[in-house]
């Protein structure tokens, strides 16, 4: 597990940075041309980051292209500058080493909190266990990247107050018992047959609600920043109608789009194959397109398309659906509206190795 101790502070920001480890990594590459790239939430931080790891002693070029995630490394941005090291911050590694072209750091950061957080969910895993009827509520507990320094604490704090708590295997390419991505939930997946219900540790309700589909179990999500809770097998069921919503769409469609991402971490080309082998096997019609930037403008040229399959970023379906004139589907939706999957087996659309 990550070790909080060893991290730096942002100057003036709630975010921790493995200062130490990123520099040893840099200086065995000892780059000339560094590209760095930040996601959206630590871009207004640049100046305080250059400074900190003092990158200004290399020729730094500074990524400044929208970053959606570690499945999108600016491979070929990178290519094009001739830079000799990628410097991504904000996310764990995620895209396999045989597509990183050019040599890629990942930086580690963290969100300040602490696990006495949990002082406000004790009565609420307490009232659970009584609903349920059990004599010890076994928990799962899972995390996004910027709270896993949180995971060991929280974890012997529950088990001190009674509470029986595991932390699943990571699937590929994550590294850490117990996190999820919203593409990815295999930690969760293999604790699920031990566990009563889960602790979801994470701003956000999104990976929640994930967890939630992908075992079934109730989960509760707690925001490690303000303490908040809610209930994210309560809030899956509104998620849930949006999904019956654009599958019920596509019952007439004739035309089908698949959209391919074009970034590294997100272009599922061999899963492009699965869903043509499925529509074709149904006698659908089908276009596929490759984009980077996936955005309403870009398909609305398509006219004759009546529903579009995201083989990108699972989340834009999910997340964009309301801003498109035609229904997006991701490969599971697919599945239901062709009579492949019951709807009672609904899961989120995960990027999984045989994928690529």
């Amino acid at each position: 597990m990550l070790d909080r101790t060893n991290l730096s502070r942002i100057p003036s920001t709630p975010y921790l940075i493995d200062k130490q480890n990123i520099l040893a990594q840099i200086k065995e590459h000892n780059p000339k041309t560094i590209l760095l790239q930040l996601p959206e939430g630590l871009k207004p931080y640049t100046e305080k980051i250059v400074k900190l790891l003092k990158l200004d002693r290399y020729k730094l070029l500074i990524h400044a292209e929208p970053c959606y995630g570690a499945c999108d490394i600016p491979l070929c941005d990178a290519a094009r500058a001739s830079v000799d090291l990628i410097l991504h911050i904000g996310h764990t590694p995620m895209i396999p080493n045989r597509f990183l072209t050019t040599p890629t750091i990942y930086g580690h950061v963290q969100i300040s909190s602490t696990p006495e957080i949990l002082l406000n969910i004790f009565s609420l895993l307490k009232s659970e266990e009584k609903k349920m009827g059990v004599e010890k509520l076994s928990l799962g507990l899972t995390t996004t990247a910027q709270h896993l320094h949180l995971l060991e604490p929280v974890k012997k704090i529950l088990e001190e107050k009674g509470f029986e708590v595991h932390t699943g295997k990571p699937g590929w390419p994550l590294a850490y018992p117990g996190q999820v991505l919203g593409c990815n939930y295999t930690a969760a997946k293999n604790v699920s047959d031990r566990v009563h219900l889960f602790l979801h540790l994470s701003s956000g309700v999104f990976h929640a609600v994930g967890v939630h589909l992908a075992t079934g179990k109730p989960v509760l999500a707690l925001n490690p920043r303000t303490g908040e809770t809610l209930k994210a097998h309560e809030t899956a069921k509104k998620f849930l109608k949006q999904r019956y919503a654009s599958i019920a769409k596509s019952m007439d469609a004739k035309n089908f789009g698949i959209v391919i991402g074009s970034r590294v971490g997100q272009h599922r080309a061999k899963k492009a194959e699965e869903v043509m082998r499925l529509l074709g096997k149904h006698g659908k019609n089908f276009y596929s397109f490759l984009l980077r930037e996936i955005t309403p403008e870009a398909l609305l040229p398509y006219k004759f398309i009546d529903a579009f399959i995201i083989l990108a970023c699972p989340r834009i379906a999910v997340d964009d659906t309301p801003r498109y004139e035609k229904p997006l589907l991701t490969p599971i939706d697919l599945e239901i509206l062709l009579n492949e999957r019951p709807w009672e087996r609904y899961e989120l659309d995960e990027i999984l190795p045989g994928d690529y």
